[in-house]
């Protein structure tokens, strides 16, 4: 008997393990920034991207509804989004519509990388498990489903959205 609830509780462990260990990056694969900028450079740093101030997915949702976005979005104080028009809009190989630099207190804290369709969810998705590892299932994770990792210092998301918009976020945790 006593053999057999050590047994359950081992087997119990491994799967808790496991399952907590499926979100993490693979080693060495943690981001600690984006393309040659590493997270809590100042906006500064950013000034030859000749960065304008934004609204994160803009750009995608007017080419899939045509319609403008309201002007009148509510801003943070401290978080700011910027995009770049000279941007180079490939992610390892894979047309993505906008990157957008995502800044909390004029620090680089992450990007948010917008596309359209399950085409380019599945081609990103290889690019980021090539990258990343295994990754764990997506709590906000859309019709065809969404991914995440999970590390010390950053965190990535990829997900589609309803309307077929793709979103992939890496970003600082700290």
């Amino acid at each position: 008997m006593s053999r057999n609830i050590t047994s359950f509780f081992l087997c119990s462990l491994l799967l808790c393990v496991c399952a907590f260990a499926q979100d993490a990056f693979a080693p060495g694969s943690e981001p600690s920034g984006f393309r040659d900028k590493q997270w809590g450079d100042p906006l500064s740093a950013f000034a030859a991207m000749n960065l304008k101030e934004s609204v994160p997915g803009e750009l995608t949702l007017k080419k899939i509804y045509s319609e403008s976005i309201p002007s009148d979005m509510p801003k943070s104080l401290s978080e700011r989004s910027y995009r770049s028009e000279s941007d180079f809009l490939q992610i390892d190989g894979v047309n993505v519509d906008e990157i957008n630099y995502i800044f909390h207190n004029d620090k680089f804290s992450g990007v948010l990388i917008y596309g359209r369709g399950e085409e380019t969810f599945v081609q990103l998705k290889k690019v980021c498990l090539a990258k990343y590892g295994t990754a764990a299932m997506s709590d906000s994770s859309g019709p065809i489903g969404g991914y995440f990792w999970q590390g010390k210092k950053a965190r990535a998301e990829l997900l589609m959205a309803v309307g077929g918009v793709v979103i992939l976020s890496v970003a600082s945790t700290q």
